[in-house]
């Protein structure tokens, strides 16, 4: 029994252990599905951000060449000369860059880009991010491009049609991009000797898109879908403590049952192998399953010798074994004739060959839904004689061997009884 609880603890705590593993891992494996899954919401906000950015900037920079094609397409626009609008000293080289009007206002020529400036001057807020021109041969000296744009005008000479990139300016963080600027007829008006020709890149437009607004809203959402993911993540780990407790409450049942049971058949076997009494327990076909040692004693046969054999065949006398088979079908068919639990006395075969008598009482089980039947045996051969000895003293006298008195008038009453007076007077006489 020591042994026995032992091993119990052992494997209570295996179990224990492997199912604490098993809720880690799975703890673990949900953990880094959590983290997965925020990491990819994550890099997909951050991707939709970038693209709407994109796709703004694109805007700003159709707008402002969609403008820059109006003006271009109508060669020559002049505006009042004003305080804002003064003679340009770059398109001095233009004939007729003044005019002045039969009424006397005088009238400067405006090319797009000037205009694009004075938009952003004056109606910043309406018009949006506006582009600004460069190129590598620039009219005005601050339309110079930066080491950035070099690299992608250079891109643009090979043939390549847009260059972007987020990245900070003076701190803060925005989105440039540049398209190439394709060289109309009109805009050899206003830049004459730069080599250009129509179709061809006349340098570039980059607009420069505020980023901020974006990433407030980035990181808004980002914390939005983290913050529904944790709530999930905290279920699941929820549920998954709820279904370690179940099951370790589960398992610990088990094991007292377990345990329970273990205690259980040992007693069991105790009993059977100590009972003074025969314990014979056979399955419905018959076959022996168990054998005690006070059946080894009683019938001759050791419990090798008997298990998983056929009971009929070596313990019942072959005259009694059809009605021993049709005991078992009667039972097994639900009939409600029945010896189970009943005192009877029959006739048993030992190994030896010979029978004697037994007092034998049967009682049926189900293990794992089928049926086992146990009888419990005891040889009277001893009681019988014993029997026979009293009852033979109690009839007999014990000095002659003729019937005693007592057993002379027994006999004499039931003659009477079944004959009559005149034969007890014929007997008297």
């Amino acid at each position: 029994m020591m042994e026995s609880g032992f091993l119990i603890d052992s494997v209570s705590g295996i179990g224990r252990n492997s199912l604490k593993w098993y809720s880690l891992l799975l703890s673990a494996g949900w953990t880094l599905v959590f983290v997965v899954l925020s990491f990819w919401g994550a890099a997909d906000i951050q991707e939709n951000t970038r693209e709407m950015a994109t796709a703004e900037a694109r805007a700003h920079f159709f707008k402002d060449n969609a403008f820059r094609l109006w003006g271009t397409d109508h060669g020559r626009i002049y505006v009042p000369v004003s305080e804002t609008t003064q003679p340009d000293p770059y398109l001095k080289h233009i004939p007729d860059r003044d005019l002045t009007t039969p009424s006397g206002v005088q009238l400067t020529l405006i090319n797009p880009a000037s205009m694009i400036r004075q938009m952003k001057e004056h109606y910043g807020d309406l018009y949006g991010v506006p582009g600004r021109v460069t190129s590598l041969n620039p009219l005005r000296p601050e339309n110079r491009p930066d080491a950035w744009e070099k690299q992608a005008l250079a891109r643009f000479d090979q043939g390549k049609e847009e260059a972007f990139e987020f990245t900070e300016i003076d701190g803060e963080p925005y989105l440039r991009l540049m398209r190439p600027l394709k060289v109309h007829k009109g805009c050899l008006l206003c830049h004459p000797g730069q080599g250009w020709r129509v179709g061809g890149n006349g340098g570039a437009v980059g607009v420069a898109l505020p980023m901020g607004g974006y990433l407030e809203m980035e990181n808004a959402s980002i914390q939005r879908e983290i913050a529904a993911y944790a709530c999930v993540w905290l279920l699941g780990l929820f549920g998954l403590l709820m279904g370690y407790r179940q099951l370790a409450a589960r398992q610990q049942a088990q094991l007292m049952a377990v345990a329970a049971l273990t205690d259980s058949e040992a007693r069991k076997a105790a009993i059977v192998k100590s009972a003074l009494d025969c314990i014979v327990s056979v399955d419905a076909q018959g076959r022996v399953l168990e054998f005690n040692p006070a059946a080894e004693r009683t019938f001759g046969y050791r419990r090798e010798q008997m298990v998983s054999r056929d009971m009929a065949e070596l313990l019942i006398p072959e005259e009694s074994r059809d009605a021993h088979w049709a005991g078992i079908q009667r039972q097994l068919d639900g009939k409600t004739a029945t010896i189970l639990g009943e005192r009877i006395e029959v006739t048993a075969l030992h190994a030896a060959g010979h029978t004697f008598p037994v007092e034998l009482t049967v009682t049926r089980e189900n293990v794992g839904g089928e049926p086992v039947f146990t009888a419990f045996l005891r040889d009277i051969t001893a009681a019988r004689a014993m029997e026979e000895q009293l009852s033979y003293q109690a009839t007999h006298d014990a000095l002659t061997g003729l019937i005693n008195r007592r057993e002379f008038e027994r006999r004499m009453n039931r003659v009477m009884d079944e004959g009559g007076g005149s034969t007890v007077c014929s007997i008297w006489t």
